[in-house]
């Protein structure tokens, strides 16, 4: 099972293919009588771009978790993530993909990165009917902040640092989606799936009492539970 999200949405149509791009910023000098060098920097920011399918019409081969949706909800989803909303202006979000078992519990390639929405192109084609395909371009996102300094006799003195991203909320709760469970949520908020235990251990009555009677794994969730974060 092959699964991509946007800010927690699931396209309906999982991408054929998704180019990631690794560089670094290295840099090239030349050395008088020694001829070039190549001087290491800090690797650069990772990207993201692939074409997606919206169908304007429900399809057997699309995925809808909470009902079927039209290509303007995707297209207002998109707007959204890239100039925000009347009332804020656009954040970084979360950009997920995952591949697992027919089970959904035994993954074994995941990517959940905080990242930026640079540009998207829409593309309608007679081929395609009514259908569309839009072309994504992601670049990943990394906190930064400002240093803020007074001016002495002496010297510049550091006053303090200020976080350019302290606004952003502090996760203490999760409440699941259709979709998602505990290694996903961990790997999110914990930087680390394998600590999806610890999450259990916080939620147990609740996640076991949810699981009496039934046959599936002992970490199973389900949407709608308000999940307590370590």
């Amino acid at each position: 099972m092959y699964d991509v999200y946007l800010d927690g949405i699931r396209l309906p149509v999982t991408p054929q293919a998704i180019l990631t791009r690794n560089k670094n910023l290295n840099r090239v000098a030349m050395l008088l009588n020694e001829g070039e060098i190549n001087i290491i920097k800090s690797p650069g920011l990772c990207s993201f771009s692939f074409s997606a399918l919206v169908p304007q019409k429900e399809y057997p081969f699309a995925l809808y978790p909470d009902g079927f949706k039209g290509a303007t909800f995707y297209l207002e989803l998109l707007n959204r993530l890239k100039r925000g909303d009347k009332e804020k202006s656009a954040k970084p979000f979360w950009f997920t993909v995952s591949r697992s078992g027919s089970a959904g519990n035994n993954e074994f390639l995941h990517t959940d990165v905080e990242v930026t929405l640079e540009n998207y192109t829409i593309k309608e084609e007679a081929d395609n009917g009514m259908d569309i395909i839009v072309e994504i371009e992601l670049l990943q996102y990394t906190e930064f902040g400002t240093v803020e300094y007074e001016k002495t006799e002496k010297n510049l003195l550091k006053k303090q640092t200020v976080r350019k991203t302290d606004d952003k909320p502090k996760f203490k709760t999760h409440k699941v989606v259709l979709g998602e469970y505990l290694w996903l949520i961990a790997q999110r908020y914990l930087g680390d799936g394998n600590r999806y235990r610890e999450i259990y251990i916080l939620n147990k009555t609740m996640i076991d009492e949810r699981n009496k009677g039934t046959n599936y794994p002992t970490y199973t969730i389900y949407a709608g539970q308000e999940l307590v974060l370590p």
